[in-house]
């Protein structure tokens, strides 16, 4: 499908004008568009899901930019990416130009949901392991005690079973010093390719938006009906 956006014609307050099959759609207030945007100026191919196929300036003559940079063409773009148009930059809402023409799209969350969930799973497994890890990291140090009390309160006490109790203690003490090294360097590295994980799969379902959804829960997802950015209909 192919939209062409531009400036509305014969007008001197115009407004976004966008022409798909034949017919015309307007956005904006009169004069919301400056005169250095083209009446014809870039067309985006779009998929009858909403998926932007590519963005493409017309003419010669017409600047646009993608991101602070000025293309000619771009594919693969997204809702999340700033479209400017014109050497004075109109700002383009492409989610607003898409939905204009298809509608609103609706997509299921019901994957967020196991995404979400599996990496709350995940990260309270990494603390309970710390905190597992913790307690027992105590142990050289109560065993170290222990002789110490058995020597002060059993002065009769065997000396090869005290130096056999300090170097069971000595012996863990070394052990989980090295453990809580190698610990140290792992669990960082492990943290950080779960959350990069969730990043990466927590987004959008919408193919042109694929945006973040950061710390915003499924039912609150659902509570909010739509997507904060492309405003697709978010349904379970």
């Amino acid at each position: 499908m192919e939209i062409i956006i531009g400036r509305e014609s014969g007008s001197q307050q115009p407004r976004l004008q966008i022409s798909c099959d034949g017919k015309k759609y307007y956005l904006g207030t009169p004069g919301s568009v400056n005169m250095k945007v083209s009446r014809q100026h870039c067309k985006l191919d779009v998929k009858s899901d909403g998926t932007i196929v590519s963005i493409t300036d017309i003419t010669d003559n017409n600047y646009m930019y993608v991101n602070g940079k000025e293309f000619k063409a771009k594919k693969g773009v997204t809702f999340a990416d700033v479209i400017e148009l014109g050497p004075e930059k109109y700002r383009l809402d492409v989610a607003a130009v898409v939905k204009t023409v298809i509608g609103t799209p609706t997509y299921h969350i019901a994957p967020l949901r196991d995404v979400y969930d599996n990496y709350q799973k995940e990260l309270m497994d990494m603390q309970i392991k710390q905190g597992k890890f913790g307690a027992i990291s105590s142990l050289p140090m109560i065993l170290s005690m222990g002789s110490g009390v058995l020597v002060t309160v059993v002065p009769g006490i065997n000396p090869a079973v005290r130096t056999t109790l300090i170097i069971i203690a000595v012996s863990l003490m070394i052990i989980f010093i090295c453990l809580r090294m190698k610990t140290a360097s792992s669990n960082p590295q492990k943290r950080k390719e779960l959350d990069d994980n969730f990043h990466k799969n927590y987004v959008c379902p919408n193919p042109g938006c694929k945006h973040f959804f950061g710390s915003m829960r499924p039912d609150e997802l659902l509570t909010n009906k739509t997507c904060p950015w492309c405003k697709s209909k978010l349904v379970e």
